[in-house]
């Protein structure tokens, strides 16, 4: 922590520290559009909200029913929730006899005939994302990719990074900098992952009609609706909800720098994976590869940047570097309208800081082995505050080692809401050590509790919250400039959408088979 350390006091030196310490971060909500039974919409995306090819802030995700709500780039919690909310607002008003469901794991689902996957036109593109996603259909199944969370993207400004590289004493290119940064702070976040799984985790417990088929014996009947893992976090995260056995098993992405990343990256998306020949077969996916493409890289932290249309992002990465990170791994929380909270933000930022600053070792067998072995402890047995994690010859408590890291990231907080003039970042970190001390009162603890208490199953929580959310969203102020603003990028996108498809000039095939030699490059 001496390096940690130097760098805070010599940045208070800084006449333009808030500029420095100011960070970059955008938002992606997934939810499902359910019936206000809890049954997921078999209705066809609203117009009103647009074209899901080319909407800025509504898309799809996986299903016809699963909108995916998306920010612009903020630098601060507050502006990138207000935004968040106006989104929420503008849907909720534009939806029929539907809510948007609260939780991560799905409400009750129809068979899997019935549940329809995105529509996305009849554009090259919006055929290769429709193509894309029947691959997903046929690799995980339809159920599986029902699943919701929160993506958070962030990164730090230009201002940060050439201070960081000054006060290291870098001789490399900023880009170079700037990318060997990013792979320092992704494998110090795999490393402490576990931390925000126990913390943000909030799907302890799913329908019983989702894990009939799976037979997992970490999981015990809570109801005769619901099933649950009594100590259980984040059963999104585990092997019964949004991950994959093959990826697990033929899949190693190298994190151990950018070269090495986007190598073992783009193999994946070059090699042949026999199993799922039988699906090209049936022309239901885009290829037979391990990955289809770099979206279907399930992990907890992904390295992006933005491309133009057309570019290639492996390419891209490659020539151009790390731009952002993205967080895959946070549970919608059921707790907040908007499926995350200030508080939470806040850690994260701090967080993200932390696993930037501190010493980051090279990925090795034994690293993977104890960073996969407390991520999946923990999303089965977190809030026993008995469980013993790996910490390379250390055997700590769970309880023992989260407090070890809080206390670390003490003086970041600190250092933060002197910059701000403020007390949030240390209230936050207050709030998750409240967290550590008592395990009820995580968003898995409170919502187990919560249904105990009430006598509610899984479907009802989710239903129960997700009226109180629709209730929220209608009561935000949206004024009419607003109203007007979101209902003028709606027209554009169905319009833009429109003209992509009459200026189409290329067949499918051709077009396909340019997306999938680009990766040769």
């Amino acid at each position: 922590m001496k390096k940690l350390t130097d760098l805070t006091q010599g940045a208070y030196e800084n006449a333009g520290l808030k500029n420095i310490f100011s960070f970059n971060r955008g938002i992606e909500r997934e939810t499902l559009r359910v019936t206000e039974d809890g049954r997921i919409s078999e209705q066809p995306a609203p117009k009103a909200l647009g074209n899901i090819l080319t909407h800025p802030f509504i898309t799809a995700d996986f299903a016809e029913a699963q909108p995916e709500l998306i920010t612009s780039v903020h630098d601060s919690p507050a502006t990138v929730l207000r935004e968040l909310g106006k989104i929420h607002a503008f849907v909720a008003r534009n939806l029929k006899n539907e809510l948007l469901w609260s939780s991560s794991m799905p409400c009750e689902l129809p068979p899997k005939s019935r549940i329809r996957t995105a529509d996305f036109g009849q554009t090259n593109l919006g055929r290769l994302k429709g193509l894309y996603r029947s691959g997903l259909a046929e690799r995980y199944g339809k159920e599986m990719q029902t699943i919701c969370a929160i993506h958070y993207n962030f990164s730090f400004n230009e201002f940060f990074w050439k201070w960081l590289k000054q006060k290291e004493k870098s001789n490399e290119s900023i880009k170079q900098f700037k990318s060997r940064r990013y792979f320092d702070l992704m494998r110090n976040f795999r490393r402490y992952s576990w931390l925000i799984t126990y913390l943000f985790g909030a799907s302890p417990a799913a329908c019983a009609s989702f894990i009939k088929s799976k037979n997992h014996e970490l999981l015990k009947f809570f109801d005769r609706k619901t099933m649950f893992s009594p100590h259980s976090t984040s059963l999104r995260s585990g092997d019964i909800g949004y991950q994959s056995g093959v990826q697990s098993e033929h899949v190693t992405v190298s994190y151990n720098g950018l070269a090495e990343y986007v190598s073992s990256l783009k193999a994946a998306i070059q090699n042949n994976f026999k199993g799922y020949e039988k699906f090209s077969k049936k022309k239901s996916q885009i290829s037979s590869s391990l990955l289809q493409s770099e979206a279907e890289f399930y992990t907890t932290i992904r390295a992006k940047r933005k491309i133009d249309h057309g570019e290639n992002f492996v390419l891209s990465l490659s020539q151009n570097g790390v731009e952002y990170v993205e967080l895959r791994l946070l549970d919608l929380n059921p707790f907040t309208p908007l499926g995350i909270s200030e508080d939470q933000i806040r850690f994260l930022d701090i967080f993200l800081l932390f696993c930037l600053l501190i010493d980051s070792p090279k990925d090795d067998v034994k690293r993977l082995e104890d960073n996969a072995f407390n991520y999946n402890a923990v999303i089965f047995n977190g809030r026993d505050k008995g469980l013993i994690l790996r910490d390379g010859t250390r055997e700590p408590t769970i309880e023992t080692w989260a407090n070890e890291i809080l206390k670390q990231l003490q003086g970041l907080a600190n250092f933060l809401d002197t910059i701000e003039k403020s007390k949030r970042n240390k209230a936050s970190l207050e709030n998750m050590s409240k967290l550590v001390s008592n395990p009820e009162l995580t968003p898995s603890g409170k919502m187990l509790k919560e249904m105990t208490e009430k006598e509610l199953s899984f479907l009802e929580f989710g239903l129960k919250k997700s009226k109180e959310h629709h209730n929220h969203y209608l009561g935000l102020d949206l004024e009419i400039e607003e109203l007007e603003f979101f209902k003028k990028i709606t027209e554009e996108s169905h319009k833009t959408a429109k003209k992509l498809q009459e200026d189409e000039d290329e067949d499918f095939k051709s077009f396909l088979k340019n997306f999938l030699d680009s990766y040769k490059q």
